[in-house]
C-alpha cells in the first residue's frame, strides 16, 4: 500500500510544531512500515495578478511559507524525520482556475510514484485537489475534516462550498475529527454517508502519566493554543480576572503565540501571568506539569489534541461546549455552556476543579485509548477496506468482460 498524503498543515522553520497531529500520523505510518509521500502546497502569486485581486477586492488565496521556493518547483525538507515534499506553485495573471492549475501540478509532481491511495487532511482546498486527481486518475481518496475546513470555510464562504460538498460526497470515506464536526457539516448539506468518526490522537512517549507531577508547587491555571479569536484568546484577561477575584493566589501560563499577543499581554498585566510563546511539543510536558487546570475555552473546536494530552499527565481540563471538546473531555473535567455568563460560569468551573479535582486515574483513563498507535491502526483499516472493495469492484469487471 502506498498513500499521497496532502495537507496544508505542515511545520515551517517559522513554527516548527505546525501540524503537529499530521507529523505524528505519519510517524506512526513509518513505523508500521506504510509507503507514504506527504506533499504541501503552497500557491504564490505574480505581482500583476496581485494588483488585479485587490482592484477585484479579492481576499490572498494562500499563504506563502518562509521555508518555499520562489518558483514552481518542488523541494524536500525533513521535520522531525518526516520528510515533507514543498510544491511551490506560481500564478500568473491568467490562471485563473487555482485548483485546476494545483491539481496539475500535483498530478505532475507525482506522476512518477504508484500510488493506491489519497488522503487528503482538511476538506479544501486539499480534499477538493484529491477529488481533481481522483476524476483523472481513478485513484480513491478519503479526506480528514479537521475542523476550521467545516466551521470557517464550508459555512461562511459560498464560492467554495460547492467544491467542499462535491468533495466529500465523491470521497470513499470522510474521517471527521468528532461527531460534532460530523453534525455540522450535515447541517451544511453533506449527506454523511461515507462518514466516519476517528479523533486526533496524543504521543504516549511524550505524554506520560508516568512524567505527571501530582503536587504542585503552586496552583497554576494554563491555556495553549494559538492567541486568536476563535480560541477565545481575546476573553483571556478578563477570564483571569474573574479566577483572580475568587483566588488571587493562582498564577497563569499561556503558552502559544498569536496576532492577539500584545493585547492580551497589557490586558494581564494585574495577574501573575508568564507568556511562553510557542514551545516545541517535545518539551510542553516539563510546562504542563505545573498545571492544576487546563483551560481551552475556544469558540470552535474540531477536537482538541491538547486535552488528551493534558489528561494523559493526569491534569483537568475546563472547556467550553463547542465543537468536539466535550467528547474529548469526557469524565476527566468540567464543559461550560456558552450564554452571557459565560466567563463567571468558566471561573466558577475553574475554581471547582482546583478544589475538586477528578480523580487522578480517571482523568488519565480518559486519555488512553487515544495513543496515536490506536488512531492510525484506525484510518489504516479504512484503507484497507476501500482498497478491498476497489479491488473486488475491478474483478467483478473484469470478470463481465
Amino acid at each position: 500500500m502506498k498513500v499521497l498524503f496532502l495537507t496544508g498543515m505542515y511545520p515551517t522553520l517559522r513554527n516548527p510544531a505546525g501540524g503537529v497531529f499530521i507529523t505524528k500520523r505519519l510517524q506512526e505510518m513509518k513505523k508500521r512500515q506504510i509507503d507514504f509521500k506527504a506533499f504541501a502546497v503552497n500557491c504564490s502569486s505574480s505581482i500583476p495578478r496581485r494588483l488585479l485581486s485587490n482592484i477585484l477586492h479579492r481576499q490572498s488565496i494562500m499563504r506563502i511559507a518562509s521555508i518555499m521556493p520562489e518558483q514552481n518547483e518542488t523541494k524536500e525538507t525533513k521535520f522531525d524525520d518526516i520528510a515533507y515534499t514543498l510544491l511551490q506553485v506560481k500564478q500568473g495573471i491568467l490562471d485563473l482556475e487555482k485548483d485546476k492549475l494545483i491539481s496539475d501540478r500535483l498530478i505532475e509532481a507525482t506522476r512518477f510514484h504508484q500510488f493506491d491511495i489519497i488522503h487528503a487532511h482538511r476538506a479544501y482546498p486539499e480534499g477538493y485537489w484529491a477529488s481533481c486527481i481522483s476524476d483523472r486518475t481513478g485513484l480513491p481518496y478519503v479526506i480528514t475534516a479537521h475542523g476550521s475546513d467545516i466551521h470557517a470555510t464550508l459555512i461562511n464562504y459560498a464560492k467554495t462550498r460547492g467544491k467542499i460538498l462535491y468533495a466529500l460526497e465523491r470521497a470513499q470515506k470522510v474521517i471527521f475529527v468528532s461527531s460534532a464536526l460530523l453534525r455540522d457539516a450535515i447541517g451544511q448539506g453533506y449527506s454523511g454517508n461515507n462518514a466516519v468518526v476517528i479523533p486526533n490522537g496524543y504521543d504516549p512517549d511524550i505524554f506520560s502519566s508516568s512524567k505527571g507531577n501530582s503536587t504542585k508547587r503552586e496552583e497554576t491555571i494554563g491555556f495553549i493554543g494559538n492567541l486568536v479569536e476563535v480560541k477565545r484568546a481575546d476573553k483571556l484577561p478578563e477570564l483571569f480576572h474573574a479566577i483572580s477575584k475568587i483566588r488571587p493566589d493562582v498564577r497563569f501560563v499561556v503558552i502559544g503565540d498569536g496576532p492577539l499577543r500584545e493585547k492580551i499581554e497589557k490586558g494581564c498585566t494585574p495577574f501573575r501571568v508568564r507568556f511562553t510563546g510557542v514551545v516545541h511539543q517535545s518539551l510542553l510536558p516539563k510546562l504542563m506539569n505545573e498545571f492544576n487546570v487546563l483551560i481551552l475555552p475556544s469558540r470552535e473546536e474540531g477536537w482538541g489534541c491538547v486535552i488528551k494530552e493534558a489528561q494523559a499527565l493526569g491534569i483537568p481540563v475546563a472547556g467550553s461546549n463547542a465543537g468536539g471538546i466535550p467528547e474529548a473531555i469526557g469524565a476527566g473535567g468540567i464543559v461550560i455552556e456558552d450564554g452571557p455568563d459565560f466567563i463567571s460560569e468558566f471561573a466558577n468551573a475553574v475554581i471547582k476543579l482546583l478544589a475538586f479535582p477528578p480523580d487522578r486515574e480517571t482523568i488519565i483513563g480518559e486519555a488512553e485509548a487515544f495513543s496515536w498507535d490506536n488512531i492510525v491502526a484506525k484510518e489504516i483499516a479504512v484503507y484497507e477496506n476501500i482498497l478491498d472493495a476497489t479491488n473486488k469492484s475491478k474483478s467483478d469487471a473484469r470478470k463481465l468482460k
